[in-house]
């Protein structure tokens, strides 16, 4: 395994510039959550609108064969069996699942594995 050492020096001026920085941008950070919160508000507000008005426009139809005219352009709702004549395959593995509708294949590799070890010292 390949291993290799770094070594890192911060001065006492720099931890000062960094602790710094860091309360400059506290405020900018907590005033860009506010914003951040009631833009998802907001949002939550509109897409709720959205759902609501679509569940009174929603209209019920059987899960039948045929197609009826009269319900086109319109929020249909309908509950039925999915059923498929065909097999789905899987032609690497050889895989045939009876009375599926799809076959999925998820392939993982892990190829590195990285150990890493870090220390931190003061120097006063």
């Amino acid at each position: 395994m390949d291993t290799f050492t770094r070594t890192t020096h911060q001065s006492y001026g720099g931890r000062i510039g960094n602790s710094c920085k860091g309360m400059l941008m506290a405020p900018i950070l907590l005033l860009i959550g506010i914003w951040m919160l009631v833009w998802n508000e907001s949002n939550l507000v509109t897409h709720r609108r959205a759902l609501d008005e679509g569940l009174h426009a929603v209209v019920d139809v059987p899960a039948i064969d045929t197609v009826d005219a009269t319900k086109e352009g319109k929020l249909i709702h309908l509950v039925g069996t999915a059923a498929t004549t065909d097999t789905p395959q899987d032609p690497i593995f050889g895989v045939a699942p009876t009375g599926a509708l799809k076959l999925k294949r998820t392939v993982e590799m892990y190829q590195w594995v990285e150990a890493k070890h870090s220390e931190t010292k003061k120097n006063t």
